[in-house]
């Protein structure tokens, strides 16, 4: 009921009526809001309608917000009007209720109509503004201040209500205006302010325009439909509109179109059906007549936002029978030659409006079943012959026993077993792709017979092994879809296919399916075990790959320094251990690295590399013409050779030996062959060699040492 007052507060928002000119404010009155968009949206919002009724302008506003509404009871409201005249230019403002603000009645006044009235309705608004609150405070639990809040957004939907069922409760509460001062000669604009505290809550101001000259279009209730049930009638009509112009409801009956009954004692707002999208469809009210097939007349009374009762138009229906004669018993069914089947059943009470029973037949146990005769079978009958069975094909019965007024009970359906017992032909020309992931397709020759009932996969994981299903029940496609684990020891799953026909004759199984996994894993790497350097090559070997599925092995090499690439070298197969390198140079460092490459391609990380230094076995020709000699003038010992002449393009360099012992050392790299030696003072004897070098290592032999006396 929230949610269609919530709506009944929105309506005020949008148009009521086509000659009403309100504006909807960006609001969309064909979605269905949640309440928090709802609160959202008119948090701010007073509603305002309007109509003319004779020489005056009748107006209605509510507040949208609930606390607003709470709040306005004592604050109360100013309305103005704008009276428009030639090239809708406002020629006056008025401020209504004599300048004053309107206010709900004093309690004595309302207290005072109603010792005279009597209207119960609006004796609720009294309370609606006079009856003590819930008071919350900054001490109050959670669970009173929602308590409170309901209360008050109750009271808030009962002052709609109220104010639509009695013609003075809106005025009562200060919801609700008569402006008598108007000439048919001039438009209006009506604007209607909350006078609470914007800071406290805030509100905004609403307007609505009207012309008296234009003539006010009837608002009209939608045409009800009566659905007749057993002993009740439902009598409903859409809300596509309704729910916007009305508020509540009557339901009035006849016996004959004439004389009128009140069905409802009080107008109510009716529950709501919703259609799949969630939205509202119709409205309805069950009318319980206690007799079936007794024509009855309705209307539907409306009864919009000013307390107009406006009825539908007149429509008829009557309650009828909707109770279903007894099922049969004891039903069973025979497949007593070829396509023919015998049904059997028994009816032990036949009632008085029982008309016999109508034979159905459907290829699943849910149906849909077809009648398989053009007439009811007699009342008296308890066999029924079909002769039009499907031999090859399920077929399903039902029996329904079937009254007067077309009421139907049924039996549960019986399978009857028909007489084939020819398997299916196997499944033949399996086949399956694979990826990398996992996935699997398998795809077979579609079975062709009329009596297929589909086919059921099974699996092992060796040739050897029971095979298992794993289809989910059967499949209606020859084709079949698997997922499975690539890192396992098994290189292979294995399937087979099995069809079945409508009788459940099995065929034989299919030929086995091998399928092979994808390889995701690269081989293990080789490992070097061990080298030796000899005089023009190196001899490498390795332990190969443990892998089973290797097919070679790479060998990597670079030279020089460690910035160097590597270079694919050579390519073996998956046995090979060793291997002598005779592309080689003496005194520079080699080293090499390898990878094994399995059947798919994949290739080992790159072993640990194996480096390697290699002899220099080039020779310099000897220093020769040696000399070492003491010069006193100059305190020196003065070295010199024949420069070196050697057959690269390389240039030569000196390495002088000198000890004062026999056992000489590296004393000094030069780039000539002559040296001037003045660090001579610790000793007396000196001893001294020489030898040539170049920059790739290829050095001459140690000159003789020469002993230099100083005297």
């Amino acid at each position: 009921m929230k949610l269609i007052i919530k709506y009944i507060l929105l309506c005020m928002l949008l148009h009521i009526a086509s000659f009403i000119k309100a504006q909807n404010d960006g609001l969309d009155s064909t979605r269905m809001y949640t309440d928090h968009q709802l609160d959202s949206i008119m948090s701010r919002k007073i509603a305002l309608i309007a109509k003319v009724q004779g020489d005056s302008v009748i107006l209605r506003w509510m507040p949208a917000n609930h606390n607003l509404w709470m709040m306005g009871r004592e604050k109360g409201y100013m309305l103005v009007r704008a009276t428009i005249g030639a090239e809708e230019k406002v020629i006056r403002w008025d401020t209504l209720n004599n300048k004053n603000i309107i206010k709900p009645w004093p309690l004595d006044k309302m207290d005072a109509h109603f010792r005279v009235s009597q209207d119960t309705a609006f004796y609720i608004s009294r309370g609606l503004i006079y009856d003590k609150n819930i008071n919350i405070n900054a001490q109050s639990s959670f669970s009173q201040i929602m308590e409170a809040n309901d209360y008050n957004k109750n009271n808030h939907i009962l002052a709609v209500i109220a104010a639509a069922r009695s013609p003075l409760a809106g005025e009562a509460m200060g919801i609700k205006y008569i402006d008598k001062g108007i000439d048919r000669k001039y438009t209006y604009n009506y604007f209607i302010k909350s006078m609470v505290d914007t800071a406290m809550i805030p509100s905004e101001v609403a307007s609505f325009y009207i012309n008296p000259k234009v003539p006010t279009e009837k608002v009209v209730m939608p045409t009800p439909e009566c659905i007749g049930t057993e002993k009740t009638i439902a009598i409903r009509w859409d809300n596509t509109m309704a729910q916007y112009q009305f508020v509540m409801y009557h339901i009035d009956r006849s016996d004959d179109g004439k004389k009128w009954t009140r069905v409802t004692q009080l107008p109510f707002t009716p529950s709501v059906d919703e259609n799949k999208h969630g939205t509202f469809s119709f409205f309805e009210y069950r009318d319980s007549v206690g007799v079936n097939y007794k024509k009855f007349y309705y209307r539907v009374v409306g009864i919009d936002h000013f307390s107009e009762e406006i009825p539908s138009a007149i429509v008829t229906g009557n309650a009828r029978d909707h109770t279903p004669p007894d099922a049969v018993t004891d039903f069973t069914t025979e497949n007593t030659k070829d396509n023919i089947v015998t049904l059997s059943w028994k009816k032990a009470v036949k009632e008085s409006d029982f008309a016999g029973y109508v034979i159905g037949r459907g290829t699943n146990v849910e149906g849909p079943f077809e009648p398989i005769h053009e007439t009811i079978v007699p009342r008296d009958a308890v066999q029924f012959i079909d002769k039009t069975a499907d031999p090859h094909g399920f077929n399903y019965y039902v029996v329904a026993a079937v009254d007067t007024a077309q009421n139907a009970s049924l039996q549960m359906p019986q399978l009857v077993t028909m007489h084939d017992v020819i398997p299916p032909t196997k499944p033949t020309n399996l086949k399956y792709t694979i990826d990398t992931t996992g996935a699997i397709k398998i795809d077979w020759t579609p079975y062709e017979g009329r009596d297929f009932n589909g086919y059921l996969v099974l699996y092992a994981n060796q040739k050897d092994h029971e095979f298992t299903p794993i289809s989910q029940g059967r499949l209606d496609r020859p084709e079949f879809l698997d997922t499975i684990l690539i890192n396992t020891l098994t290189k292979n799953i294995y399937y087979k296919i099995r069809t079945f026909d409508k009788n459940f004759n099995v065929s034989p199984d299919s030929d086995i399916l091998e399928v092979t996994k994808p390889d995701i894993v690269p081989p293990v790497s080789p490992v070097f075990n061990h080298y030796d350097v000899h005089g023009k090559s190196v001899s490498i070997s390795w332990i190969p790959s443990s892998s089973s599925d290797v097919k070679k092995q790479h060998l990597y090499r670079k030279v020089g320094t460690i910035e160097q690439a590597y270079v694919l070298y050579k390519t073996f197969d998956a046995l090979t251990n060793k291997y002598e390198d005779t592309e080689i140079v003496g005194s520079m460092h080699y080293e090499y690295a390898l990878e094994a490459e399995d059947a798919t391609g994949l290739r080992s990380d790159r072993s640990y590399p194996m480096s390697v230094k290699t002899y220099n076995n080039n020779k310099l020709d000897g220093i020769k013409n040696f000399k070492a000699v003491f010069n006193p003038q100059t305190n020196t010992i003065d070295l010199k050779w024949d420069a070196a002449s050697p057959n690269k393009q390389s240039p030569v360099r000196y390495i002088i030996y000198k000890a004062t012992t026999p056992v000489i050392q590296q004393f000094k790299y030069i780039d000539v062959p002559t040296y001037q030696d003045s660090s001579i003072q610790q000793s007396n004897t000196w001893h001294y060699a020489v030898k040539a070098i170049l920059d790739d290592g290829t050095e001459s032999d140690l000159s003789p040492v020469i002993i230099v006396n100083i005297k």
